[in-house]
């Protein structure tokens, strides 16, 4: 299993913690954003579907969906870092 998958809720990374570190903030808002465009391309674009299957109210994937287009354009972090 690879990165982003999930045995009994545990997620599993793929590569060893690097001796340098990790920049979290940007790895975990890439996971965000992959796991938002595919609840969508899953719901076919229906946001009451994609927010069920990310487990979220719809008002917080809209939340969340703002923040992500926001930080792709500005590339800054998404609003709350994630």
């Amino acid at each position: 299993m690879g990165t982003g998958t999930f045995t009994n809720g545990e997620p599993r990374v793929r590569q060893i913690f690097p001796p340098e570190g990790v920049d979290l903030e940007c790895l975990i808002n890439g996971i965000e954003r992959d796991l938002l465009v595919r609840a969508l391309e899953r719901s076919g674009g229906v946001k009451k579907e994609a927010a069920r299957l990310l487990k979220l109210n719809a008002r917080s994937l809209a939340i969340a969906w703002i923040s992500t287009i926001s930080s792709l354009r500005t590339g800054r972090a998404p609003i709350g870092g994630g």
